[in-house]
């Protein structure tokens, strides 16, 4: 959906490791299921937990494994500190003495041996990093009683963060805590607890590498301090409450997803792309009184950059559900789809490309011809991000695609479209024009570096970091080699979607669509920017005589199509709003106009 491909929250106050969170479909998890306390002679159940430690943080990670009847194994991964963002596992293999497993999507990899003493002691890598990993049995979690409760708004630039520590002890006296940020909808972080003498005292959130050094005053009620962080020192003050002003840490609330019942009907699918021996899974929506005498329009939706599932879910909103839904009671059909690899999709994701994607799309109208109750002269393609890039491709080597609606398309290379998001994003969160010409300087370095070839470069990660050393000062450079995840960013530079994206130009795939096409993007999009992308798009269909064009700039709506303030990324999850009911308008009569009535 977003631009690079990762979704690493940009924060200062949580600035999370890309690790683990540039996937998926993110659920939370109540509780991990505990191993048997029986002694088994085969044990078919297993929970083990483990401290990853990337440098910049320490992340807890526990892990639920179970046999199935037919000897394979499966199993889920929770990253506690990562707002408990819980994880697939594949290709589990667990014997007497060995434990492994991949997690495709996220490039992750595990593989360790069970020690004399029960651990298993092994080595987790991600984008080719790795980092030690001692697992150790999950047993029962010590029981925890809530003390106490202080609350907080801290200033950082030109934004605000409103948050509360949970405080808690166990049976022998130790505390510890948990930090909740409802700004940026983050809850539990771990926390430990340093008392100094007299009424000093240090918290340290491991997760973030962040650390909050202050002191009581008299009455143990407040406390004035600094939050240190990542370099930055910010003032910090902090009042104690009484437990039952306590808020509820909970997911936020998304009040336009669809509920059942429906006034339509759903059918799931499987699609083949034999060419590519991928099968994508998705959910196929019949409106009332749509039948094999009644046909109906079809809209294929395809989702933007990242691993992405049908309904192209993103801190907890699903805008192709609510989408589907809108259409579904216009009276107009749609196919979702969960991307290869992804969800119930096979496939590998990590190695494909937009032209990847796109063959993907064209199975899917392919497979849509087959249904009865659709009608195959009037397939619609509806891509957002990426998807506004696939689309045209897909459209461009067909003549039975009757309409297109791009969201956040994009009309320029992808090397301009990651500069000018850089700046946008830098400038919104209070960042200097020294920061942004800096920030400039090394991307545009950096992929030049990638050069022509269309395979990774064993020597770019290297040649990356001998250019941070010309353009970085010292400070600068020790702060990049003791963080982890930069690797990690480099890395993803260094894969063959960033390769083709970085060099691709969407306008000769628009020169040839000939079909009505509708045009969305907002005027506070920060990843996308209208300025930049809608006057090349209208050009390139201009060019290819296509007299057909509809082009909405939506007022006050963002990448993600949400009502918003300023379009800072660090907003979508703080939105209740999963896309603005203009912009559903927009879309429903435009379809309704071109396709039905």
């Amino acid at each position: 959906m977003s631009f690079p491909r990762q979704r690493a929250n940009g924060s200062l106050m949580f600035k999370f490791v890309s690790l683990l969170l540039l996937v998926f479909v993110s659920i939370q998890k109540d509780q991990l299921q505990e191993a048997s306390a029986a002694q088994e002679t085969e044990k078919t159940k297993e929970a083990w937990a483990g401290t990853l430690d990337v440098g910049v943080a320490q992340l807890r990670l526990e892990m639920d494994i179970e046999k199935a009847d037919d000897g394979s194994w499966s199993g889920t991964m929770v990253s506690v500190d990562q707002a408990n963002a819980e994880l697939a596992l594949e290709d589990v293999v667990r014997d007497a003495s060995k434990f492994s497993f991949a997690i495709k999507a996220a490039r992750v990899e595990f593989s360790g041996e069970e020690n004399a003493d029960g651990k298993i002691v092994g080595t987790f890598t991600q984008f080719g990093k790795e980092f030690p990993l001692e697992l150790s049995p999950l047993g029962d979690r010590v029981a925890l009683e809530h003390i106490q409760t202080w609350t907080g708004i801290m200033k950082a630039g030109p934004q605000e963060y409103d948050f509360q520590f949970r405080v808690f002890q166990d049976s022998a006296g130790v505390m510890s805590a948990k930090l909740d940020s409802f700004s940026e909808r983050v809850f539990g972080l771990a926390c430990t607890i340093t008392h100094g003498d007299g009424h000093e005292v240090e918290i340290t959130v491991p997760a973030t590498a962040a650390k909050i050094v202050g002191e009581f005053s008299e009455d143990h009620n407040s406390l004035t301090g600094k939050w240190i962080q990542n370099g930055n020192e910010l003032d910090l003050n902090l009042k104690r409450i009484a437990l039952g002003m306590t808020r509820e840490p909970k997911p936020a609330e998304r009040p336009q997803t669809p509920k059942a019942p429906f006034p339509y009907s759903t059918r799931e699918v499987k699609i083949e792309n034999s060419a590519e021996s991928v099968t994508l899974a998705g959910t196929l929506t019949i409106p009332e009184g749509v039948s094999e005498s009644n046909k109906s329009p079809v809209v294929i939706f395809i989702t933007g950059s990242g691993p992405q599932d049908r309904d192209e879910t993103i801190h907890g909103h699903k805008p192709f559900a609510v989408i589907a839904d809108a259409f579904a009671r216009n009276g107009i059909a749609s196919i979702r789809f969960d991307d290869r690899g992804v969800g119930d999709s096979t496939g590998d994701f990590t190695t494909a490309t937009s032209v990847d994607f796109a063959k993907d799309v064209a199975s899917v109208v392919e497979f849509s011809k087959t249904q009865p109750e659709l009608d195959g002269a009037k397939v619609v393609l509806a891509g957002h991000s990426e998807g506004g890039i696939i689309a045209p491709m897909v459209a461009s080597q067909r003549e039975d695609i009757a309409g297109l609606i791009l969201m956040a398309g994009t009309g320029v290379d992808g090397k301009q479209i990651l500069i000018n998001q850089s700046q946008a994003v830098i400038k919104v969160n209070g960042g200097t024009e020294a920061e942004v010409e800096l920030n400039t300087r090394v991307l545009n370095k950096s992929i030049a570096l990638l050069g022509t070839e269309t395979v990774e470069q064993a020597d770019f990660p290297d040649r990356v970091k001998d250019l941070l050393k010309t353009e970085l000062t010292a400070e600068q450079l020790a702060e990049f080699e003791k963080d982890a995840t930069t690797e990690i960013l480099i890395a993803q530079l260094n894969t063959p979607w960033f390769r083709f994206f970085t060099k691709h130009d969407p306008a000769p795939a628009l020169e040839k669509c000939k079909c009505p096409v509708l045009i969305l993007i907002g005027d506070k999009d920060l990843q996308v920017d209208p300025e930049l992308n809608l006057p090349p798009m209208k050009a390139a269909l201009e060019r290819g005589g296509n007299q057909n064009v509809t082009i909405k700039v939506m007022a006050n709506l963002n990448h993600l199509f949400q009502t918003s303030m300023t379009g800072n990324p660090n907003e979508y999850a703080k939105l209740s709003e999963t896309i603005a009911p203009a912009a559903i308008k927009q879309m429903t009569d435009w379809a309704l106009a071109k396709f039905v009535n």
